[in-house]
């Protein structure tokens, strides 16, 4: 049976200083950093507290921290369409909560403020990845693409490239599709099943040097495709 957690919505901007600090300490958990603590708290701090940032916070009944993810809202237009990216740059949660239907209904409540802001647009969720989280975000939606995956489609290709180019700068090398010099996130808790077997290995057939502090940037579209994958799998969580 799925532990209790609740879910709290809150603009960057409204960040209390003691949530932001227990969110980075739960991050320190499951990462190694490739600079100092000082410079990763300063960067973290300033990068969720931005104006167009949310952040998804789960606690246990006693006020617990169990998780978190950060979303940044990035309007992009390209040959006539207009898209809304949601980019999941920190995504972490304690062991217990990995998983927990929750996490799979939370990114569907931020839909009604980023409406609100932006108006109507075709939804898009981007971030880096390492194999965990390639893994789970690739099993829940059953969408994820890569720049050089064959299903990525020619709009989809320009949105990660804007995406990679405005984050990442002269780390983004399009030419392999990944981001260099990054955290190299802790992939111990990866499901070793069949399916998330094949998925491991279409990532390292797409970053084989993700060892090396290479993430790969990924899309998925809020299709029906990935509505009614994410649903059924959060019911089949529900049952079990």
């Amino acid at each position: 049976m799925a532990k209790p957690l609740s879910i709290r919505l809150t603009d960057g901007p409204a960040l209390s200083p003691e949530l932001i600090h227990e969110l980075w300490a739960l991050r320190l958990r499951y990462i190694t950093l490739s600079k100092s603590e000082e410079a990763d708290k300063a960067y973290f701090s300033e990068f969720i507290s931005a104006d167009n940032s949310l952040v998804a916070s789960f606690h246990a009944p006693d006020g617990t921290l169990g998780g978190f993810f950060t979303i940044a809202q990035i309007p992009v237009e390209h040959e006539s369409r207009k898209g809304l990216l949601f980019y999941s740059k920190y995504f972490y949660f304690d062991k217990d909560y990995r998983g927990h239907y929750k996490t799979m209904l939370a990114p569907w409540l931020i839909l009604p403020k980023a409406f609100r802001r932006y108006g109507l647009r075709h939804l898009y969720f981007v971030t880096t990845a390492f194999p965990q989280s390639y893994v789970s975000l690739a099993r829940s939606t059953g969408n994820v693409r890569a720049l050089h995956d064959d299903k990525t489609t020619a709009w989809e290709r320009h949105a990660l490239d804007y995406f990679s180019r405005h984050y990442f700068g002269e780390d983004w090398k399009p030419e392999p599709g990944v981001v260099v010099n990054q955290n190299i996130a802790d992939s111990e808790s990866v499901a070793r099943g069949e399916e998330a077997q094949l998925l491991t290995e279409n990532f390292e057939r797409l970053n084989p040097a993700w060892r090396e502090g290479q993430s790969l940037p990924i899309i998925f579209p809020v299709d029906w495709t990935t509505i009614s994958h994410s649903f059924k799998r959060t019911f089949r969580r529900l049952l079990r």
